[in-house]
């Protein structure tokens, strides 16, 4: 895919480390490039995938500049061969519409090499044994747990049988079967012979036997691909080196890729999509089992749950709609699978009528069968959720309103009472400062009134009866009427004899005062608690304040 293309160009950077060859290391920096769009001093592989550039759909990425050649040569050094014939190769970098593909070519060249000098060619120098087959897939190198293609890859074998006298009873699908055997033992996994035999197509083109290895993965990180092509007949060599075939098959290869791609991306959109259901029942039978915590407890699990829910909703339905991606794509590669085969099948039909490309058709089979079978199990499993989670939000939404609606009810019934309260314990404190008010008051009229009846009862005494002490003591004495008047000296005795007297009036009339406020208050105090009682009596409820009338009415009666 273009989003992750280096990878493609680093793996061929790291098959020239691994065989030395320098060609493969600097491969990138050969390849054609465009401008960035968004930033010119970038340049990337390629051309942008878009309609305004319609040579994407198969675009060569060597020999665009400079007249250079569409095929980057190169030869493995003897020391990395790992076997006593010469290995060259080429590469054929391409773009097809958004994705790049790369044709590595590894082949044993005619003569061999012995002590570093090139022998000349025959025929038995041109012959191989069949273990070295494997050297051309060094460590197994391209295989998909190795190279890890985005789209995936295929190995093609194209090879001439020269069959010893003690093989000649082999029949091609046995000596297919041994290259097969001899390639896949290079994989991590081990694979019995009676496994690689039922996965084997069989064909013929351009007149010679073509054979098909699909391990039935779909996942592009571990489907194993490989085409065993025997060059059994002289114009099959001729009509490969022509290599008219070459881009119908590279376009029917990649239509392939894509189909599995796209299938193997729809494998994980149903399993989040399923993750997602699965997240959602659980949220839903916790919130139910935590149904009766404290309401702000409650509210904010309600609104954690909300934003997880609407996050969920969006991804599932994300999926969903790639689901229909999928399914598309994987119709229109079909489609495209189905020309590029008829083109390959007319291109060589005149002269190769007894050509049969018929397990090419079993993508098709399995696409349609199978692939898109299980899309649309996938669809119809996982489209009715898609109501669930609306509900599901919308019900929440719903518990939401109506618990902040109750909690702000209950919120503002707090704050009332906290406030009636509040205006009540002020009112209590008015009134108790009015009444302490009126009662110092009260205290200070009785002193006072007291006082001056003290005071008078002292001073009318005082002009009556002058010296009491001195009458007291000498009952004789009293001046007579006719007697001249004088002023009567006041002895420190007699003053005394006075305040006294005036202070026993004093204390007599504070008591009395007293008693007497004391009595009319208690009075007034009765009739107050039984207009309370009578009111209390009358309604039912007092959580309504009390109205202004009754305020009045309260501190009228308390004066």
């Amino acid at each position: 895919m273009v989003e992750n293309a280096d990878h493609l160009w680093n793996q061929c950077k790291k098959l020239g480390e691994k065989l030395q060859v320098p060609e493969l290391q600097d491969l990138k920096a050969k390849l054609f490039k465009t401008k960035n769009k968004r930033n010119e001093d970038n340049l990337e592989v390629g051309v942008p995938a878009s309609p305004d550039y319609p040579e994407k759909d198969y675009l060569e990425l060597l020999g665009n500049t400079n007249g250079t050649e569409k095929l980057l040569h190169f030869s493995v050094p003897k020391t990395n061969s790992q076997t006593k014939h010469q290995i060259t190769g080429e590469v054929y970098p391409l773009q097809l519409n958004d994705s790049f593909a790369i044709d590595i070519t590894l082949r044993f060249c005619h003569g061999n090499i012995d002590d570093g000098e090139n022998n000349e060619s025959d025929d038995r120098d041109t012959i191989v044994d069949l273990q070295d087959i494997a050297k051309l897939n060094p460590d197994g190198f391209f295989f998909p747990e190795n190279f890890q293609a985005s789209l995936g890859q295929t190995l093609v074998l194209f090879t001439k049988l020269h069959i010893e006298e003690n093989d000649k009873e082999k029949t091609d699908t046995d000596l297919a079967l041994e290259c097969l055997e001899c390639l896949l033992s290079q994989q991590k996994k081990s694979i019995s012979k009676k496994q690689i035999q039922k996965s084997l197509n069989f064909g013929t083109f351009l007149g010679s036997p073509i054979f098909e290895y699909d391990n039935g993965i779909e996942e592009p990180g571990e489907n194993v691909h490989i085409i065993i092509w025997f060059n059994a007949l002289p114009r099959t060599e001729t009509e490969e080196a022509e290599g008219k075939y070459y881009q119908l098959l590279i376009n029917l290869l990649h239509c392939r890729s894509r189909i599995y791609f796209a299938f193997s991306e729809s494998i994980y959109c149903a399993v989040s999509a399923r993750e997602l259901y699965r997240n959602l029942k659980e949220k839903v039978e916790f919130f139910e089992k935590h149904s009766q915590d404290e309401t702000d407890k409650k509210l904010q699990g309600l609104k954690d749950l909300l934003i997880e829910t609407s996050k969920n909703n969006f991804d599932y339905t994300r999926h969903l709609r790639d689901l229909e991606i999928h399914h598309a794509t994987i119709l229109t590669n079909i489609r495209n699978y189905e020309y590029f085969l008829r083109k390959l099948k007319e291109t060589y039909y005149p002269e190769n009528p007894d050509d049969d490309l018929g397990f090419l058709r079993q993508v098709l089979i399995h696409s349609r069968q199978n692939l898109l079978t299980q899309i649309k199990v996938y669809q119809d499993y996982f489209n009715p959720s898609k109501n669930l989670y609306r509900e599901t939000i919308d019900t929440i939404k719903a518990l939401i309103a109506i618990i902040q609606t109750e909690s702000d009810r209950a919120h503002q019934k707090e704050l009332w009472e906290h406030d009636h309260h509040f205006h009540e314990e002020l009112r209590e404190r008015d009134r108790k400062f009015h009444e302490e008010a009126r009662e110092r008051d009260r205290n200070e009229d009785i002193l006072l009134g007291s006082l001056g009846l003290g005071l008078g009862v002292s001073g009318v005494t005082s002009e009556v009866i002058p010296q009491p002490i001195s009458i007291i003591l000498s009952p004789d004495s009293t001046p007579s009427n006719n007697s001249q008047t004088k002023i009567t000296p006041y002895l420190p005795f007699d003053i005394l004899a006075h305040l006294i007297l005036g202070t026993i009036f004093f204390a007599i009339a504070y008591f009395l005062f007293t008693c007497l406020f004391f009595i009319r208050r208690k009075s007034k105090n009765q009739q107050n608690q039984e207009g309370k009682n009578k009111n209390n009596s009358s309604s039912p409820t007092d959580s309504n304040p009390p109205n202004s009338s009754e305020t009045t009415k309260t501190t009228t009666n308390s004066d």
